[in-house]
């Protein structure tokens, strides 16, 4: 069974610095800029060391979404700094999700919310301010039925790292350090619940640009092109490592859970104002109504009816 870990919970011990998903493959520090297959790369942007996504415009003002153990901060997107609102920010249906309000606004379309969730297997898009990755790959021989001396916790896997890949059978990364936000792709897996949150989960394999979350990535938005149109699917919380797996690395194996959106997509849309755009033309609609209604009236009565 995997242990599921927050990704922020180094932060207050770390330098203020931006970081990027785990990717697979190549020297892992590629994926930097906005990825060709059109996934709204525009849109994430660093609360702090972790990811939040802007949603949109609602109700004459933009609207930013993370995970809760986030919260409010003031918004690093493109380069510009968006002001934090005090007292906007909601705990979405008491799960792992925060939305809140930034004084103004990037002027980007509002985002599209999946309404319904993804298959296992759909091919989704990345993109977190988490830990970037040390280049080499590492080795291990993992034991699954030992204990390392002393331990007394049951049946603990013993980790023994390997110089190359003979007689390894787990491999994968050191985390190390970045500087800016990176993207990779992965596949739907599975769900799964955690902290009272309905999860969707990816897993790493050894596939070139294949993601896995790290600390920073918390917030961080999990996208899918439904049809034509890119979609929020998910906003990244945890990851799950193996037994007893050694600190501070990514593991082919490790899993990156993220909320839901489509389980939460009403009450993150019920939290935000309805957009401006939509409460305007409502109230000019109302007002129209009231005058040819008034029209109406003087008109019945002037034939006396």
């Amino acid at each position: 069974m995997k242990s599921r870990a927050l990704l922020v919970a180094w932060l207050a011990l770390a330098a203020p610095t931006t970081h990027a998903v785990i990717i697979a493959g190549t020297d892992g520090t590629t994926n930097t800029t906005a990825p060709g297959n059109g996934a709204p790369w525009d849109y994430v942007g660093t609360i702090g060391g972790a990811t939040g996504v802007f949603l949109g415009d609602y109700g004459g003002g933009g609207w930013v979404i993370t995970a809760n153990h986030v919260g409010l901060g003031d918004f690093l997107l493109n380069g510009v700094t968006y002001t934090a609102v005090g007292g906007s920010g909601v705990q979405i249906g008491g799960a792992d999700l925060f939305v809140f309000q930034i004084s103004s606004s990037p002027l980007l379309p509002n985002l599209a919310l999946s309404a319904t969730t993804p298959n296992a297997g759909a091919s989704v898009t990345m993109i977190g301010n988490g830990l970037n990755r040390a280049a080499p790959e590492l080795f291990w021989s993992v034991d699954t039925n030992g204990n390392p001396s002393g331990d007394t916790s049951g049946n603990a896997w013993i980790w023994t790292t390997r110089p190359d890949a003979t007689g390894a059978n787990t491999f994968g990364y050191n985390w190390g350090s970045g500087n800016t936000l990176r993207w990779g792709t992965n596949q739907i897996t599975g769900t799964a619940t955690f902290n009272s949150t309905s999860l969707l989960y990816t897993t790493f394999n050894a596939i070139t640009g294949e993601a896995q979350g790290a600390v920073g990535d918390s917030g961080g938005g999990v996208f899918y092109q439904n049809g034509s149109t890119w979609e929020l699917t998910g906003i990244i919380a945890y990851i799950g490592t193996e037994n007893n797996q050694p600190g501070s690395t990514a593991v082919f194996g490790n899993v990156t859970d993220f909320a839901d959106i489509s389980v939460y997509r009403s009450a993150i849309l019920t939290a935000v104002p309805e957009p401006a755009g939509t409460a305007a033309w409502c109230a000019g609609l109302a007002a129209a109504l009231a005058v040819w209604r008034r029209r109406r009236d003087r008109a019945g009565a002037g034939n006396g009816a």
